[in-house]
């Protein structure tokens, strides 16, 4: 008996979802935003996170190698290089890859440390595939390598935590209208074909 497994293909709202629930609940981070830079930060990754501290953790998602390689090459990384005063480090950077990513992934952030290069000093958060959306969770996330914290980083103020809950709100606000929307207009489920036969009687 040939027994053919076949991976699922995670999309990045998926890997998105987990891992906003593994910083929110797992490590009890009391604010999350999506998309949304604040206005100090010229950054705009894909999750911004609070910790208990006020201290910034960006995460950037990726489902594909190629685009994973490519943010090295984004201007911010020049930027915050370059002018580190201006454009300063979150506490923490990390990347976020399904599982199927993560060793590929590790290697080449290890070889962007060897070159020098501020994008190698990030971590590894990894998501487990999976083909049920009951099951979509931080139980599916797990570290695969710890970014290191930037000790120059300096705690969010009032006028920053401000600005994310307002983003927050704002991505709440379309999260809801989306969900009325399927609401207002459910999948049309597939009619069973009528019985022929229970026609022809009728006639």
């Amino acid at each position: 008996m040939l027994c053919i497994i076949i991976p699922l293909i995670m999309k990045s709202s998926h890997v998105k979802a987990s891992v906003s629930c593994y910083f929110r609940y797992k490590r009890q981070c009391p604010l999350i935003s999506f998309e949304r830079p604040i206005k100090s930060y010229i950054s705009n990754p894909d999750i911004f996170v609070v910790n208990k501290k006020r201290m910034l953790i960006e995460i950037e998602v990726k489902v594909s190698m190629s685009d994973f390689k490519r943010d090295c090459l984004k201007r911010i990384w020049a930027y915050r290089k370059k002018m580190p005063d201006l454009y300063p480090m979150p506490y923490q950077f990390y990347y976020a890859v399904p599982d199927t990513l993560r060793e590929k992934a590790i290697t080449v952030i290890e070889g962007w440390k060897q070159e020098g290069e501020l994008c190698g000093k990030t971590g590894l958060v990894v998501v487990t595939p999976c083909n049920d959306i009951k099951f979509l969770g931080y139980n599916d996330v797990w570290v695969a390598k710890t970014a290191p914290s930037n000790k120059n980083a300096k705690r969010l103020g009032l006028k920053e935590i401000t600005q994310m809950v307002i983003n927050q709100s704002a991505t709440l606000c379309s999260c809801a209208k989306k969900v009325a929307k399927v609401d207002i207009n459910p999948p049309v489920k597939p009619r069973k074909p009528k019985n022929p036969r229970r026609l022809r009687k009728i006639k």
